[in-house]
C-alpha cells in the first residue's frame, strides 16, 4: 500500500520498521515516525471489517457500532478477526530523515544533549535516542546495507524524521551535528523509505523486551539507564532506545479511540536477542533490569504494543476507558472466543499476552 499511496503523494502512519504487522500495530495504538505530528496511528482508522464471535462479518465505523469501533482503535484486539481496515492517509511525499552515530563511550553525553534538543524541536520532528549493537554483517533483506562503520559495533545513535523542508531540518539538526558524529545519514527520502530508518533486521529473530513510560528524563535517569545498558559484566543488549513522545500523542480530542493519547514524555524500550530457548530467562532478566533502572522516573502506565508477556492490561488505560473496554468485550465476546489479542477476558480478568510493535528487533 505504501508504494501505491506514494504515487498519489500520500502516506500512511506506518510502524517504525517495514516488518511491523499492520493490524496488530493499529489495534494497539501505533507510534511511528510521524506520531508527534499526527498522533497514534489507531486514530487514522476510518472503518474496520471483522468477523465477530458469533461468526458475523461486521463493518464498524464512527456511525455503525461506535462502541466497538472505539474499542478497536487502541484497545488491543481480542474482539474479533479483523479482515480489512480503511485508513486515513496523510499528504506526505518526502521526509528529511536519517541517523547520527557516535562511539558507544559517548552515550551519556549524547543522550543528555539529545534530551535537551527534544525540548526545542517542533511536533514535526519525531526522534529516538538509542544504544544499539549492530550485527557483524548486514542481512540480505532488500534494504540498503548497514554502513560499514556500523557493522559489528556498538554505538549511541539518534534517529529522526522531520516533516519540514531540508533547509529547516538541517537548522534543527545543527546542535546534534555539533557533537561531531562518526556517521550522518540524513537526507530527503521518499515516505515509504522510512521503514528502513530504524535498521531492524528483516528476517525473524527471537527476542524479548521490556519498557517503561517516563514522565521526564533528568540526568539521573540517563545515568541509571547508561549504567544498566552498558554493564560490561553482562552480554550486550541488541537495542535500548528512548523514544521521544509528546506533541500530538499527548493531545486529547473528541472522538478518539480507547487509547487516544500517550501520557508520557519518553518511552524506554530494551530488547535482548534470544538465539535459543536456553537463553530466554537470562535475556528476560536483562531487559527487566534496564526497565527497573529507570522505573523511578516512570508513572506505572504501559503501552500495549511494547508488551510481549502476560501482564495486567489495565495498566495501559485510564480507569474509565478500561471499564468501557470490559463492557464492549462482554457485549461482543461474552464466551471469550478470542483470547489471542492483548485485551482481556469477558469476566474482567486483565491479562495482556503480548504486543506487535518492535523496537530494536522484531
Amino acid at each position: 500500500m505504501a508504494a501505491a499511496a506514494a504515487e498519489h503523494g500520500l502516506a500512511a502512519h506506518a510502524g517504525a520498521a517495514d516488518d511491523v504487522g499492520v493490524v496488530g500495530y493499529l489495534l494497539g495504538g501505533g507510534i511511528g515516525w510521524v506520531a508527534r505530528r499526527h498522533g497514534l496511528a489507531a486514530e487514522d482508522l476510518l472503518a474496520v471489517e471483522l468477523v465477530t464471535a458469533d461468526g458475523s462479518l461486521v463493518r464498524v465505523d464512527a456511525e455503525n457500532e461506535p462502541d466497538l469501533f472505539w474499542a478497536l482503535r487502541g484497545g488491543g484486539g481480542g474482539l474479533g478477526v479483523v479482515t480489512a481496515v480503511e485508513l486515513r492517509l496523510h499528504p506526505i511525499v518526502s521526509v528529511h530523515a536519517g541517523a547520527l552515530a557516535w562511539p558507544v563511550e559517548r552515550t551519556r553525553d549524547v543522550l543528555r544533549a539529545w534530551r535537551d534538543w527534544c525540548e526545542t524541536v517542533p511536533d514535526e520532528v519525531t526522534s529516538v535516542g538509542r544504544v544499539v549493537c549492530f550485527p557483524p554483517a548486514a542481512p540480505a533483506d532488500g534494504h540498503d546495507p548497514l554502513p560499514a562503520r556500523l557493522q559489528g559495533g556498538s554505538f549511541v545513535v539518534v534517529e529522526a524524521a522531520c516533516l519540514a523542508p531540508a533547509a529547516r531540518s538541517d537548522e534543527l539538526l545543527a546542535p546534534l551535528r555539533a557533537l561531531a558524529p562518526l556517521l550522518d545519514t540524513f537526507a530527503t527520502i521518499a515516505a515509504p523509505a522510512l521503514g528502513g530508518l530504524h535498521m531492524d533486521p528483516s528476517d525473524p529473530v527471537g527476542a524479548v523486551s521490556d519498557h517503561v513510560l517516563l514522565d521526564r528524563l533528568p540526568d539521573d535517569a540517563i545515568d541509571a539507564l547508561v549504567a544498566a545498558t552498558l554493564d560490561a559484566a553482562r552480554p550486550p543488549l541488541a537495542s535500548v532506545e528512548v523514544r521521544q513522545l509528546g506533541g500530538a500523542l499527548a493531545v486529547a480530542r473528541d472522538g478518539q479511540g480507547a487509547q487516544g493519547t500517550i501520557d508520557a514524555a519518553f518511552a524506554v524500550l530494551a530488547v535482548a536477542l534470544v538465539p535459543d530457548a536456553t537463553g530466554a530467562a537470562a535475556a528476560e532478566q536483562r531487559v527487566a533490569d534496564v526497565a527497573a533502572a529507570v522505573a523511578p522516573w516512570g508513572h506505572g502506565r504501559r503501552y500495549l504494543n511494547f508488551v510481549d508477556r502476560a501482564e495486567d492490561s489495565a495498566l495501559a488505560f485510564h480507569d474509565h476507558s478500561f471499564r468501557r473496554l470490559q463492557a464492549v468485550k462482554a457485549a461482543w465476546d461474552p464466551q471469550d472466543v478470542f483470547l489471542a489479542g492483548r485485551g482481556f477476558a469477558a469476566d474482567g480478568s486483565r491479562s495482556s499476552p503480548g504486543g506487535h510493535e518492535p523496537g530494536g528487533a522484531p
